[in-house]
């Protein structure tokens, strides 16, 4: 923070900012930290891919995995969500119970 608000550490300023800014600017902080890591990282796999490009394509496989599945799998989950949906709507078809509503009390202001 001393070097994005060109203040010394010992500036009263820092004394007077809330807690939860100074929570807010740390958090940032890091962010940007953590997305110039990403960057230098992508980069160097970039380069890398040109000498070994099987390591790279791990390197970016680890870092991003991805899932697949059939077209079999696919419909049986399609299958069960639906099942169970169908469950749900039955038991609240049954469970059916009239809306109890509740009477305001009338204040007469005199």
């Amino acid at each position: 923070m001393c070097k994005t608000f060109q203040k010394v550490p010992s500036d009263p300023w820092f004394e007077e900012l809330n807690d939860f800014e100074k929570l807010w600017m740390y958090q940032s902080w890091q962010q940007d930290q953590e997305d110039k890591i990403e960057l230098a990282k992508s980069h160097g796999i970039l380069i890398g891919s040109f000498t070994n490009y099987e390591a790279a394509k791990k390197m970016l496989d680890r870092n991003n995995p991805t899932a697949s599945s059939t077209d079999e799998e696919f419909e049986q989950a399609t299958q069960i969500v639906l099942q169970d949906r169908e469950k749900q709507l039955n038991s609240l078809k049954e469970n059916k119970s009239p809306i109890k509503r509740r009477r305001r009390k009338i204040i007469n202001k005199s």
